[in-house]
């Protein structure tokens, strides 16, 4: 081999440039054979053909809840279940009410304060949170101020700066209205990562049309609201929106309820054929005459059709009954939810809900009001006042929600009815003779045993009252009777 007929070396560049060449042919192939496989095995996407969004938007859960419902019921059920009766304040378990409880009741009494928590509970809801906004007399130009006496990096309160402010008013926002503008972008701030400032655009829906207030944007800093968030799952801050884990069912809800009623339209004015005779396929039609023949059969009080040359034949009716597709898209809302299904019915159905599933139900807002409301939404409420000053500061207080599963007055009537029954059975039988009354009462009656002490002493009391003779003779002072 001659040194002409020796191989040629490529140089770095050019096997770089070759490598690319490859690269991009192979690229190229790749490309065509998943298209090609694409194309024999179509993958479908389940939310654009049913039409599904595929980002949900705060736009989007608002008016599935102003629009439906059903949306509405999903975001108030919790709230409405869990503010059904009003939780006590309390600073103490003492009878009487101390200078501090009677400031609280009339607080709530003047502003209504339990209307405003259970509003806010519900909007906070619809989207990913809700603010309270506190309306006070501090003096402030703007709502973009900070409340005099708060540190706005750390939250710390300097209550000899505030002086006992006042509460004007509340006012509950929900997220569609709601922008958070800044955070605490300080690392070593309690607060890292909380919203700072907020924007709220207060529309039409809560002003006239001539109130100038009406789209027009405020700033309000972090310490003249309450950030409210329910169902938080990573975030401190945000929440999901009650409506997420569902909205799909709510839309195919939509599209039933929509569709039955479209299909009863059509359905109620049943469609017409006009054919022409077999006989005579070539007749001429004054079709110009049928148009009019059937827009005054349609939209007058004309009950004939006069047409010539053309037989009519009604079209058959076909209705379906929506129900069962209703029944099974709430259903699995219910489900999901966590909510017996004759409870996210309604109150008449929920009367008819088994035992089982009332005391469950109860057991699930009794959490909510314990793990989330209290912790979460009342005791920082109560905590922003005592800051404000306007209630006075106190160490300890206590919030204690009703029992959910105590029996009502026929409940409480069958109970006493029971036990008696069983008490008249205990003593005609005997049985006392080997199960002693204490034990009875303890281990059968389930007594406690300050429940048991208490009927012990009454008992013996009045074994003795009754066995005292009721009619006794006066004494004399010597102590003997005197003769009549």
């Amino acid at each position: 081999m001659t040194m002409d007929e020796q191989p040629k070396v490529l140089t770095n560049e050019q096997k770089k440039a070759v490598g690319q060449i490859i690269m991009s042919h192979n690229a190229q192939a790749s490309w065509r054979r998943q298209a090609i496989l694409d194309m024999l095995n179509p993958q479908k996407d389940i939310d654009f053909e049913c039409g599904y969004p595929g980002t949900i938007t705060i736009e989007h859960y608002k008016e599935m809840y102003e629009r439906e419902g059903l949306a509405e019921r999903v975001v108030r059920i919790m709230p409405v279940e869990s503010w059904a009766l009003d939780p006590k304040i309390m600073e103490n378990r003492q009878s009487e009410d101390t200078t501090w409880e009677k400031s609280w009741i009339d607080l709530e009494r003047n502003l209504n304060l339990f209307h405003y928590l259970r509003r806010i509970d519900e909007l906070s809801g619809i989207g990913q949170f809700g603010i309270l906004l506190y309306g006070l007399n501090d003096g402030a130009k703007d709502f973009l101020t900070p409340v005099p006496g708060f540190n706005p990096v750390t939250g710390e309160v300097d209550e000899s700066k505030n002086k006992g402010l006042e509460l004007l008013y509340l006012r509950p926002f929900d997220q569609s209205v709601v922008k958070i503008k800044k955070r605490e972008e300080n690392k070593s701030s309690p607060r890292y990562g909380f919203p700072t400032e907020y924007e709220v655009l207060l529309t039409n829906d809560e002003s006239d049309d001539d109130n100038q207030l009406a789209g027009n944007p405020l700033m309000i800093h972090w310490t003249r609201v309450q950030h409210v968030a329910d169902n938080r799952k990573v975030s401190e801050f945000l929440g999901v929106p009650r409506m997420r884990s569902v909205f799909n069912r709510l839309l195919d809800i939509r599209k039933i309820l929509s569709g039955s009623g479209e299909m009863f339209w059509k359905g109620a004015f049943p469609g017409f054929s006009l054919e022409t005779d077999s006989k005579n396929p070539d007749v001429a039609i004054d079709y110009d005459s049928v148009d009019d023949e059937m827009e005054k059969y349609a939209n007058s009080l004309q009950r004939y059709i006069a047409l010539e040359n053309l037989h009519i034949n009604q079209l058959e009716i076909q209705v379906a009954d929506p129900k069962p597709h209703l029944d099974a898209q709430i259903r699995y809302i219910a489900i999901t939810l966590g909510i017996p299904f004759r409870v996210f019915m309604g109150s008449e159905q929920a009367h008819l809900a088994s035992g089982q599933d009332v005391k469950t139900w109860n057991k699930r807002v009794s959490t909510r009001q314990k793990e989330y409301l209290t912790p979460c939404l009342l005791r920082p409420f109560i905590d922003r006042l005592m800051d404000y000053g306007v209630l006075e500061r106190t160490e300890e207080y206590l919030v204690e929600w009703p029992d959910l599963n105590a029996p009502d007055n026929k409940e409480k009537a069958d109970i006493a009815k029971i036990e008696t029954e069983t008490l008249a059975a205990y003593t005609a039988s005997g049985v006392y003779q080997i199960v002693p009354p204490k034990e009875f009462f303890t281990h059968i009656m389930k007594r406690t045993p300050e429940e048991v002490e208490l009927l012990d002493v009454a008992s013996l009391d009045y074994i003795k009252e009754i066995e005292e003779p009721e009619d006794k003779s006066p004494e004399d002072d010597t102590g003997s009777t005197p003769k009549g």
